[in-house]
């Protein structure tokens, strides 16, 4: 009898039971779970990428229960040619996005091209709220897509897919009960390595300017920031949450300067935080990098053309696109990837800010 051999065994598994279906083998209906199991030599979660594969190219219907009914004849046959369709979910429109967002959807649906795949953009606010079972059903069902691509995903978008059994992938870091597969920088080195760039100038009382708002990427930055600081017994540092308006950033920087912690050195966790920031403090007469220097963890073309300059982190959009497009692809296939993170280390771009 055929077994499962293949190191990706989602896809050995679907290729197996799809022989065995079309041999008729099984006429009306599909073994039960643990009985398949037993018999491929396979755990329930692969066998379960191969059954979702067969429902979704019309060999299975899930019935009431747990039935599932074979809804093809035996040597009837299914298409060898259908095209893996990668979806791309996203709360606004990539003309509203940052311009490395865009840029870096463009290039993962380059990438997914060339491999002969097809890439469907999906703009659903209602995806993006607290409650989105009811729409997330709808777009799932109304739309063959082999893996979905998260952005901007929150908590309860990341629990339906996988409650769901939904094949998905974040861009950034899910969220720790969720357990989705995800690509993002590596958020804990750019922190650690933000501070050791200001030890090195002699800045040991570093601020570290936050969005109010905390995603499990913004939850390793400050990891990452904590635990350097905690390597210098001579150094001090403050977390600020805050949110990203003017007004309360500049209510912030005048906190962080008339307090008696005499900081020198801030580190800023978005770009739009870092303008106000910078402005604030030169309207105040207060120096950069002379007597405060300034760090931004993401990246803006427009710092270039900055007086002073700032020292930012660039992430490398080829890069992170491939990867991202590559991990998709494979789960689109039914592979199963034992490192659920790929994590990528941007390049630090010096400024006249520190």
């Amino acid at each position: 009898m055929k077994i499962p051999q293949k190191r990706y065994l989602g896809i050995e598994t679907y290729e197996v039971l799809l022989e065995h279906i079309l041999r008729g083998r099984w006429k009306e209906k599909l073994p039960g779970e643990r009985k398949l199991c037993e018999e491929f030599k396979v755990s329930r979660p692969t066998l379960r990428i191969a059954l979702n594969r067969l429902e979704k190219e019309g060999v299975l219907k899930k019935e009431l229960g747990k039935v599932r009914k074979i809804i093809v004849d035996a040597d009837q046959g299914v298409s060898e040619s259908k095209v893996r369709v990668i979806g791309y979910l996203c709360p606004i429109p990539t003309s509203d996005m940052l311009g490395y967002t865009s840029r870096k959807i463009a290039a993962i649906e380059h990438y997914i091209h060339q491999q002969q795949l097809t890439f469907k953009l999906f703009v659903r606010p209602g995806c993006f709220t607290n409650s989105p079972a009811k729409a997330l059903d709808t777009l799932t069902k109304e739309n063959q897509v082999d893996c979905w691509i998260l952005q901007q995903s929150n908590l309860a978008m990341q629990l339906w897919f996988k409650r769901n059994n939904i094949t998905a992938l974040v861009t950034g870091t899910s969220y720790r009960e969720a357990d989705i597969s995800y690509v993002d920088i590596d958020n804990f080195a750019v922190c650690w390595h933000a501070v050791n760039v200001l030890f090195a100038k002699k800045r040991l009382r570093v601020c570290f300017l936050m969005s109010r708002e905390q995603l499990p990427g913004d939850e390793v930055s400050e990891k990452g920031f904590k635990q350097a600081i905690r390597t210098n017994s001579k150094a001090l540092g403050r977390v600020y949450h805050l949110s990203d308006n003017p007004q309360n950033i500049s209510h912030q920087i005048d906190e962080i300067v008339n307090s008696s912690f005499r900081c020198d050195s801030i580190i800023v966790d978005k770009t739009n935080q870092t303008f106000s920031v910078v402005s604030h403090l030169l309207g105040r007469g207060i120096k950069i990098p002379e007597d405060i220097a300034i760090i931004c963890r993401t990246e803006s073309k427009d710092f270039a053309f900055m007086r002073p300059t700032i020292a930012h982190y660039s992430r490398n959009t080829s890069e992170f696109a491939k990867k991202t497009a590559v991990k998709a692809i494979h789960l689109a296939n039914g592979e199963i990837i034992p490192d659920k993170s790929t994590l990528i280390i941007p390049d630090y771009v010096t400024g006249e800010s520190v």
